[in-house]
């Protein structure tokens, strides 16, 4: 009961919700961590009282088709939740999968923390594919919007994420980047010729970066290169706007995100996860959910992908799923990080 009372308080202070659905949500957070699932059949019995499991199923559904979450007061909270004080390292990504003929497309903007990325902002993209400059400074903006450029260290994104326009945005908010390049880009080398990127660390030993300590030209702008070989023949090639002297150092950040998990984690097969059909389905037009294990891979296990998998759509109108289930996780597994009971009193 004490752990509750302490969830409750914590939401309380945080979060501009009345108190009754304050109880409610801290009960729905402490059923997500208990079961491991989100599926709201199996979540309805895990609620305390004396409410029969129907009446709490119908209030589950009742919550995911009506409350209209303020996810920018959620943002806030989540990075007070970590109780780092910024600037922070943040990660640019995008993940597009299909469940049926639907298309699931989302961009999603993480704090790289202790070797995870915690999603702060996200949003749906309405198509299949790459991202625009206009949906990432939609991002940017929403970020810079809540906790100001002050508060970014620098911005890491992989070879979707480079462009004229795209780079000025970032330079002219005075936004620090590492952006991976594609191995043909032209760039102007040191007889001012221009020539594909790869070209300038063909010569590299395996695994052994080059930083150019001048800017070279490209896209009309003076920027910063490093590259290297790897093993496979690929090209490791990172553009920066300003000069840094171990630049894949920071780029190292993007990829601990990853985290490794050998156990399934269950998932809900169900008519939720269709953003088309979500109405229909918490109206009762379907049956219950039925549930599946799902066997996460090594190359799908970073937090934001566990979090994209459950559809959720941050500053916009789709359906929510549940993040409280990838923050317990990600609190659950990495074990350098502290319990949830010793976070919540710091965050009041």
């Amino acid at each position: 009961m004490t752990d509750i009372r302490s969830l409750e308080r914590t939401l309380l202070d945080n979060l501009p919700w009345n108190k009754a659905r304050i109880k409610f949500v801290a009960r729905f957070l402490l059923a997500l961590y208990a079961m491991q699932t989100v599926n709201l059949s199996i979540l309805a019995t895990a609620f305390s009282g004396h409410a029969k499991e129907e009446s709490n199923y119908k209030r589950l559904q009742r919550f995911m088709r009506e409350f209209e979450m303020p996810y920018a007061e959620l943002a806030l909270f989540i990075v007070k939740l970590l109780g780092v004080p910024g600037p922070y390292t943040l990660a640019l990504d995008r993940t597009n999968w299909k469940i049926g003929a639907v298309d699931l497309n989302i961009l999603m903007l993480s704090v790289v923390y202790r070797g995870i990325g915690i999603p702060v902002v996200w949003i749906v993209l309405p198509k299949a594919g790459n991202s625009d400059t206009s949906e990432r400074t939609t991002v940017i903006e929403i970020f810079l919007d809540l906790f100001g450029a002050q508060n970014i260290a620098c911005l890491l994104g992989d070879r979707e994420f480079v462009g004229r326009e795209w780079f000025s945005f970032l330079k002219r908010h005075r936004i620090k980047f590492q952006m991976r390049l594609h191995k043909n880009t032209l760039v102007r080398n040191g007889r001012g010729q221009y020539a594909h990127a790869w070209r300038l660390f063909c010569r590299t030993r395996i695994n052994c970066p080059l930083v150019i300590p001048e800017a070279r030209k490209m896209w009309g702008m003076e920027l910063y290169l490093s590259g290297c070989r790897l093993k496979d023949g690929e090209y490791l090639i990172l553009v920066s706007s300003e000069y840094c002297e171990r630049p894949h150092e920071q780029y190292k950040k993007r990829w601990g995100i990853e985290m490794r998990q050998t156990q399934p984690v269950k998932m809900t097969w169900s008519p939720l996860r269709l953003l088309r059909l979500a109405i229909d389905s918490l109206r009762g037009g379907f049956k219950r959910e039925n549930e599946v294990n799902v066997n996460i891979f090594s190359r799908h296990n970073d937090l934001g992908d566990q979090a994209l998998r459950h559809c959720l759509a941050l500053f916009k109108r789709e359906s929510l799923k549940i993040i409280a289930q990838q923050l317990a996780e990600g609190l659950r597994i990495v074990n350098d990080l502290p319990p949830m009971n010793g976070l919540l009193p710091s965050v009041c």
